[in-house]
């Protein structure tokens, strides 16, 4: 398989996830690290594919409730539902 087809695995997989789940289950990504849900929203914008990428970032921050963490500022947002 060359890398052109692996990326669009990875993004088609990522896809379906984000697709498939509830939005309030965070589950996925909110074991990530913030430095890894970066990185890896990082490879799907590379990509063009900026609405995965967010869902990675958003899903990633719905658990992040660490006040010194990257993402807490968004989490506190997702928590207010704005």
């Amino acid at each position: 398989m060359d890398s052109s087809n692996v990326v669009a695995a990875v993004a088609a997989l990522v896809h379906d996830w984000s697709v498939s789940q509830p939005w309030e289950d965070h589950r996925l990504f909110s074991g990530l690290t913030c430095t890894e849900a970066e990185s890896l929203a990082e490879v799907f914008r590379a990509l063009g594919a900026d609405a995965v990428a967010r869902h990675v970032i958003e899903a990633h921050a719905a658990g992040d409730n660490e006040p010194d963490d990257q993402h807490h500022d968004l989490f506190l947002v997702l928590e207010r539902g704005e």
